[in-house]
């Protein structure tokens, strides 16, 4: 069952992961055209990880206060570039595994998720608002969809179909979420209420597990150096 992306990306618009301005990613980091890594004989640039690097330290700001002049601040921003090093390589391993096998998004593909995503909005304003004040341009913001389909074809074209939830799978999950909503010091709705939103769950959580063995063993067969 495949996820849609539309409510992820538009949370993103919304700003709870702000892009920078390309000031930003000059004032601090590394220099752009610096290569980081290289997969498979590719570059991975300086630029691009200035660019990640900028939008975590934005969400942290804001949502955590996070001051990365402190101490623990730096400790943090240490483990932010090395988590963004290992994202920046991973995108570039699994995006030329989808070229190579013909999988990259189309460009119907983008045009409908883009569309899923405008429909997130209340008009075409406040879309074209949220873009810009999230740094993506109409160009930009169709890179990343290409991007994150493109990846997500691939996985999905090397998992097994589930095709079967137990009711044991069920009533497991649905004791963790009791036992969540008594943490919460609530009443949680009854298992019959939410049978569908659990099998959904479930089968989302069969098809991570096997995206997860498909992610290490492409990665496993690629050439990979890091530079920093």
């Amino acid at each position: 069952m495949k996820k849609i992306m539309a409510f992820t990306l538009s949370l993103m618009l919304l700003g709870f992961i702000v892009a920078c301005s390309d000031d930003s990613s000059e004032e601090e980091g590394i220099q752009e055209d610096t290569v980081i890594a290289t997969v498979n004989g590719e570059e991975v640039l300086g630029k691009e990880f200035n660019e990640m690097v900028a939008q975590y330290k934005v969400s942290y700001t804001q949502e955590q206060s996070v001051d990365f002049q402190s101490e623990e601040g730096l400790e943090l921003l240490a483990q932010i570039e090395n988590h963004v090093l290992e994202t920046l390589i991973q995108q570039e391993v699994l995006l030329q595994a989808s070229t190579e096998n013909d999988l990259l998004a189309t460009d119907e593909q983008i045009s409908e998720e883009m569309e899923a995503v405008q429909s997130q909005f209340d008009s075409t304003e406040e879309y074209e608002a949220a873009l810009k004040a999230s740094g993506f341009t109409e160009s930009s913001f169709q890179e990343m969809l290409m991007l994150e389909m493109s990846i997500e074809n691939y996985l999905y074209a090397n998992i097994d179909p589930v095709d079967e939830v137990t009711e044991e799978e069920k009533e497991s999950l649905y004791e963790q979420v009791v036992m969540q909503y008594e943490a919460q010091g609530q009443e949680a709705p009854d298992y019959e209420e939410i049978e569908e939103m659990l099998e959904a769950q479930v089968i989302e959580q069969k098809e991570q597990q096997q995206m997860q063995v498909v992610v290490q063993d492409t990665m496993e067969n690629a050439d990979i150096e890091r530079l920093i």
